[in-house]
């Protein structure tokens, strides 16, 4: 079915309200409103709703805008707010007739980066971009030296040795165990598990996290204790 644009309004009959506004479509397209106030009351209270479409137009949409601008016209300013679900009157100029929001955001790129290649001087500089690009990015040659060339950038010294020296362990390599106390101490709880501290009641060591979490006030020998006792 053809699309065509209708000015509506919608009666709350628990809370006496009205909201109107239109929308470009069918009657039966399942749109309800664009006010967030309302769409809240409307998902609690389907059925407290009523709609009713007070004019259809077959033009434009920018037509139909100025038939809801006449529409809201004709509320008073204390009602806004009020007795409507509206919170402003909209002039001429709604966001809903900007022409770029009828497509989607990848659409608009799309529209905009092909006007700019139909003028000379983008397209000469895209084309000389394009000779000097290296497009082998499935090449796994290609792809092996540019994981190569990555490694330790972005990152810290310490954790760059250890993201390197994992990627050993993960490949299968034998690595010494010199190695893998250098992997340990790059790790980000280095400070918390050189630390041991023991628990006051039943004795056990650990490191601070663990004895804080199940030992001290919480450790189960003096639980035990107090309810025996």
């Amino acid at each position: 079915m053809e699309n065509y644009g209708f000015v509506y309004i919608w009666y709350d009959r628990k809370h006496k309200r009205y909201y109107v506004g239109s929308h470009w479509g069918t009657e039966d397209d399942g749109y309800i409103c664009s006010s967030k106030w309302m769409m809240q009351a409307y998902k609690l209270r389907p059925k407290d709703f009523k709609r009713r479409i007070i004019s259809r137009m077959h033009s434009c949409k920018q037509d139909i805008l100025f038939e809801e601008n006449r529409w809201l016209s004709m509320i008073k300013p204390n009602e806004i707010k009020t007795r409507y679900y509206n919170l402003r009157i909209h002039e001429f100029g709604h966001w809903s007739a900007d022409k770029d929001l009828e497509h989607t955001t990848r659409e608009r790129i799309s529209i905009k980066t092909k006007e700019a290649m139909q003028r000379p001087e983008v397209r000469e500089n895209y084309l000389a971009a394009m000779k000097n690009r290296d497009n082998r990015s499935s090449d796994l040659e290609v792809r092996a030296k540019r994981s190569k060339s990555m490694i330790g950038k972005n990152v810290g010294k310490d954790t760059s040795k250890a993201i390197e020296a994992a990627r050993l362990v993960n490949t299968g390599r034998n690595i010494s165990d010199d190695h893998r106390s250098k992997i340990a101490a790059a790790g980000v709880f280095k400070a918390m598990n050189s630390k041991k501290i023991k628990c006051k009641y039943c004795g056990t060591e650990g490191n601070p996290g663990n004895i804080g979490r199940y030992h001290n006030d919480k450790c189960k020998l003096i639980n035990s204790l107090s309810i025996t006792g």
